[in-house]
């Protein structure tokens, strides 16, 4: 019975320990039908338009709401900003990815909470259009 309390004890401090390195660069954001990446995605126009929703790499986070920033790929364009309810695309999202031009880049951030409801600050996925 010590034994096992003690190893109890043991991995609570080091999963506490482990918990408390953790950084805003390593919560990433991904989306449900591409890897994950630790720089900018470069994905295909087809394969934004086959993403649903986007997803956080820790399931104990949960996204209440997502900004999903455009910029075409034509020289000289405006950024153009889309809210999202939770973290599933819109048809409003999906009419500004249709738009998209290779070299359009996506900007994506959350705001979400924890297991704990605490807010959490959270990494920005960067992803750039390219040709197949």
């Amino acid at each position: 019975m010590k034994k096992t309390l003690s190893l109890s004890i043991f991995f609570v401090f080091i999963s506490s320990f482990a918990y408390s390195q953790l950084s805003i660069k390593d919560f990433k954001l991904c989306l449900d039908n591409v890897n994950c990446t630790d720089t900018v995605l470069y994905i295909t126009k087809a394969e934004l338009l086959k993403s649903k929703k986007v997803i956080p790499n820790f399931s104990w986070f949960t996204i209440d709401y997502t900004t999903v920033y455009f910029s075409l790929g034509k020289e000289g364009d405006d950024v153009t900003a889309v809210s999202l309810p939770k973290d599933e695309f819109t048809d409003e999202s999906r009419k500004r990815m249709k738009l998209l031009n290779t070299n359009g880049i996506v900007v994506i951030q959350v705001k979400g909470h924890n297991k704990q409801n605490k807010p959490v600050d959270w990494g920005t996925l960067f992803i750039k259009i390219v040709e197949k």
